[in-house]
C-alpha cells in the first residue's frame, strides 16, 4: 500500500476548498447577490461666517462648524477634522478661519478630495440667532439652497440639531433598498450628542 503524507492530503484539500470558494463567489456575483460595499461620503464643514455686528460671538463660527460636524457624522459619512481642514488651508495658501469665499471653500474641498462641503453664516439680532448652512456638491459642482434655522440664543443646541436634521433628511448619503433612508436611522444619527 503506497504511503501518503498528511501534508500532501491537507494540501489537496486546501485546493479543493479554494476551488469551491472561487466557484461560490463567481456564482454570487453572476446572480447579483454579492453585497456592494456602501459608499462613504466625505464632508468638510467650514467655520460659519459671523454676519452680526457682535465680535464677541466669533467663537460661534467654529462652534457651529464643530457641532454640525458631530451631528451629521455617521457610519457612511466621514467628516474631516479641523486639523485636516486647516492643513488644506495651508496647502492652498489661505489663512485659517472665516470668512471664506465660495471659490476658496471649493478649492479647499477639492484639495481634500471630499464629496461635500458645508458653508454657512449666522446672524444675531437681539437675542435671536439665525444660522444658514449650504451644501456644496464638490464632484457634481452644485450648490444647494440654504437650510435655515433660527431661535433664541439659549436654543443654540436645538438650532444646530435642526440644521443637521434637515441636512440629513434632505441630502441623505445612502438610500435603503426601499428607496429612502428610514426615519429611525436618521433619528438615531441625529440624537447622538
Amino acid at each position: 500500500m503506497p504511503s501518503t503524507s498528511i501534508v500532501s492530503v491537507l494540501e489537496g484539500q486546501t485546493y479543493v476548498v479554494a476551488g469551491y470558494m472561487a466557484t461560490l463567489s463567481a456564482l454570487l456575483v453572476l446572480a447579483g447577490k454579492a453585497p456592494a460595499a456602501p459608499h462613504t461620503r466625505t464632508l468638510v464643514v467650514f467655520p460659519f461666517v459671523n454676519q452680526s455686528t457682535r465680535s464677541d460671538l466669533a467663537w460661534m463660527s467654529e462652534g457651529l462648524a464643530v457641532a454640525l460636524s458631530r451631528r451629521v457624522s455617521g457610519p457612511n459619512q466621514y467628516i474631516l477634522s479641523l486639523r485636516e481642514r486647516n492643513a488644506a488651508y495651508e496647502d492652498v495658501g489661505l489663512v485659517e478661519g472665516p470668512p471664506i469665499t465660495l471659490a476658496s471653500a471649493y478649492r479647499v474641498a477639492e484639495t481634500l478630495g471630499v464629496d461635500w462641503a458645508v458653508i454657512g453664516t449666522f446672524d444675531v439680532q437681539g437675542s435671536q440667532l439665525t444660522a444658514k448652512a449650504r451644501l456644496l456638491d464638490v464632484r457634481g459642482l452644485k450648490l444647494y439652497e440654504p437650510l435655515v434655522a433660527s431661535g433664541g440664543m439659549a436654543d443654540f443646541v436645538e438650532l444646530e440639531t435642526d440644521l443637521a436634521w434637515r441636512m440629513l433628511s434632505e441630502h441623505a448619503p445612502q438610500k435603503s433598498e426601499a428607496g429612502d433612508q428610514s426615519v429611525l436611522e436618521l433619528t438615531a444619527t441625529y440624537t447622538r450628542i
